[in-house]
């Protein structure tokens, strides 16, 4: 049997989100008390995804790793 694979999309500038994105990648930004990104991730993991892959900056692939 095959994993179900997703694509988690977290890239961008955040232009709109200036100046707070200038030192924050938009995705961390809190929504309701959790970062942004938790909220596609959930969808992904209640369709019964097993493998997220995450598109990002290469910056940040190094937060995400560590929260994930």
């Amino acid at each position: 049997m095959n994993k179900k694979k997703g694509i988690l999309l977290a890239g961008g500038l955040g232009t709109r989100f200036r100046p707070i994105t200038y030192s924050v990648n938009k995705h961390f930004l809190p929504i309701y008390k959790k970062p942004m990104f938790f909220y596609p991730l959930s969808v992904l993991m209640l369709s019964g995804v097993e493998e997220v892959i995450i598109v990002s900056d290469s910056n940040f692939l190094k937060i995400f790793k560590k929260i994930i």
